[in-house]
């Protein structure tokens, strides 16, 4: 999340690595970033 840039979005297609991850929403808030999931 660090790395992500202002205004940046993540995308996750599944998981394999497990379903739980530690995030600093605080952080993703004040830098406007997203998180977008999905499975196929």
């Amino acid at each position: 999340m660090k790395s992500l840039a202002y205004e940046g979005r993540l995308v996750i297609i599944g998981v394999i690595s497990g379903t739980t991850a530690n995030l600093n929403l605080a952080q993703m808030l004040v830098k406007r970033q997203s998180i977008i999931g999905s499975v196929i």
